[in-house]
């Protein structure tokens, strides 16, 4: 626990890392026993969503909002991503 932060520490003594998940269609060859974010989903709908979500990421940035969101909020959205 790194008590400074209140939160536990991502490394260990020895300044290792441990990765948990991979968020990426794919295992990376470094890593072949660290799970995808896809292999971890509990049903196909999961999977369905979390690969929507993965292949967003390998061509750039993924965003979304909730279904039925306010038309102004939705806009102002698309207008802020537009400007940059």
């Amino acid at each position: 626990m790194d008590r400074a932060q209140g939160r536990p520490s991502r490394l260990d003594r020895d300044k290792n890392v441990t990765v948990f998940v991979q968020f990426a269609l794919k295992r990376h060859p470094e890593l072949p026993d660290v799970p995808t974010a896809v292999d971890l989903a509990r049903n196909d709908e999961e999977r369905a969503i979390l690969r929507a979500i993965m292949n967003a990421t390998e061509v750039g940035t993924a965003f979304f909002t909730t279904p039925g969101a306010p038309t102004d909020r939705v806009t102002a959205l698309r207008r802020a991503f537009d400007a940059r």
